[in-house]
């Protein structure tokens, strides 16, 4: 998205531009399917406190009246064949997810001590205040700090529709950043029919070449 946004901002400036995709598709991570009647988000899923550049964009190509606001606790994640109820509207309610075994709910207690600990260093506005964290990828820290249970079942499904990544490709400091600050209740918003809307009103204004071997 970032790549196309650049290209449409030359375009709008006169500039000849051609934006050259190595995948099948535009627009990187950021891509919409439907499958079996569902929508499958290949990337972030809803606009969160960090996306204010990707809320201006949509408004810019006029999608601003289809970004609507997602209600707090309709969440789930699948396990062991059965959807459960992921709770992320309070840090109590999150860290004593029963999707979690208990001796897994002690061990994800820690990580929301050190959370609760370390929040002087979280502020989404000055993101370089964690650095000092920074210790590996996220998915190894998470993985000693409150085992790969709570990894895998809690922090990944609400942690990767927020950043559209892999916790294996995140900051760990950043991840537990953007983990405390969606704790903390902020909205979040979803745009409808997905977010591959953006990247298809950007791709059908700028000349795009995608299988290109650079």
């Amino acid at each position: 998205m970032a790549g196309l946004a650049c290209a449409w901002r030359l375009r709008h400036a006169k500039h000849d531009v051609e934006v050259l995709e190595a995948s099948g598709t535009p627009g990187g991570r950021i891509r919409t399917e439907r499958v079996d009647g569902y929508r499958l988000e290949h990337g972030p899923a809803f606009f969160g406190p960090l996306d204010r550049n990707r809320r201006v964009l949509a408004h810019a190509l006029g999608l601003g009246d289809d970004v609507y606001p997602i209600e707090p606790g309709g969440s789930a994640v699948l396990r062991r064949g059965e959807f459960v109820a992921l709770d992320a509207t309070s840090v109590r309610a999150f860290f004593g997810s029963p999707l979690l075994s208990a001796s897994a709910r002690v061990r994800t207690a820690r990580l929301g001590l050190e959370l609760a600990r370390r929040r002087r260093d979280f502020d989404l506005h000055h993101p370089e205040r964690a650095a000092a964290l920074e210790r590996t990828d996220a998915a190894t820290d998470l993985a000693a700090s409150c085992g790969i249970e709570a990894r895998d079942f809690l922090v990944a499904p609400v942690v990767e529709a927020r950043l559209g990544a892999p916790l294996e490709e995140c900051s760990d400091a950043f991840v537990r950043l953007v983990l405390f600050e969606g704790l903390r209740g902020d909205g979040v918003e979803a745009m409808a029919g997905g977010m591959g809307r953006i990247v298809d009103a950007l791709a059908e204004q700028v000349a795009v070449r995608c299988g290109a071997q650079v």
